[in-house]
């Protein structure tokens, strides 16, 4: 289910422009003894993960790039540095999929954007 939340959906590419991402994540327990000992709020890991490596790898690339041509190219990338970034905190979790749900340019330029 797409669900939108304005301030994390919200982010800065290269080009400093601004682009609105939408993604999903699935994943999987590796290890049930990280998973249950090692984190106090393993749902709250996993979005921050997200959010920080998608936030990275947008802000590495071009607006276009992001909404057009790499979609699938940062959806892998981010999934690599989730795991990576997981891995290093012992959480017992092992992402399965990162899926880009939407990009767009910000709604309130999405006029001037369509011109």
């Amino acid at each position: 289910a797409k669900s939108k939340v304005l301030k994390e959906a919200l982010m800065l590419t290269d080009d400093e422009n601004i682009v609105d991402v939408q993604f999903a994540v699935q994943y999987v327990l590796k290890s049930s003894n990280d998973y249950l000992f090692n984190n106090r709020a393993p749902e709250d890991v996993v979005l921050q993960a997200a959010e920080t490596a998608v936030r990275e790898i947008v802000g590495r690339s071009s607006m276009d790039f992001v909404l057009y041509e790499g979609r699938a190219d940062v959806a892998t990338r981010a999934q690599k540095l989730m795991q990576d970034i997981l891995d290093r905190y012992q959480t017992g979790i092992s992402i399965s999929k990162v899926t880009m749900q939407n990009a767009q340019p910000p709604e309130q330029v999405q006029a001037s954007f369509d011109d």
